[in-house]
């Protein structure tokens, strides 16, 4: 009836294999739904500045696709992207420690050096933004649904 595909495609490196098995598996009229975070997100926005300043890029659909790339294989988008935009309570220090742990799937196909270097070079622009790094801080989020139909 559907499929819903949250934070997968860029993590599949065969991704055009994986589309081609939801549309097998989905009734004809049935949508696949794409969710992600919206990119004006902070933790978003700091993937991306790593992504940027490393040259990596994830192992599947390539950054910043990740809402229009069903449209390389011929499916048809559902209507407009759905956006619900909410504050994240965070400690920037959070951010520091899931980027040295490797949380992020940006970080999996960097060197040790390369993570060393983001860390440390994103540590004086969070004291600069926040100050304290291990006082809360209320920062925007978001999350985005866009609908497929298969072709």
């Amino acid at each position: 009836d559907a499929v819903l595909g949250v934070h997968f495609f860029h993590l599949v490196p065969r991704w055009r294999e994986a589309l081609a098995e939801v549309r097998r598996v989905l009734r004809r009229g049935a949508p696949l739904l794409l969710g992600a975070d919206e990119p004006q997100d902070a933790w978003a926005r700091c993937r991306e500045e790593l992504a940027a300043c490393n040259e990596v890029d994830h192992p599947g659909v390539p950054h910043g696709r990740f809402f229009d790339f069903p449209a390389d294989e011929g499916w048809l988008p559902l209507g407009e992207r759905h956006s619900i935009a909410f504050p994240r309570r965070i400690r920037p220090r959070q951010i520091l420690e899931r980027l040295a742990e490797r949380s992020w799937s940006i970080t999996w196909r960097m060197t040790d050096d390369q993570l060393a270097r983001a860390v440390e070079t994103l540590r004086p622009e969070l004291v600069a933004r926040f100050g304290d790094l291990d006082a809360e801080a209320e920062v925007p989020g978001g999350f985005s649904v866009q609908g497929w139909l298969a072709p």
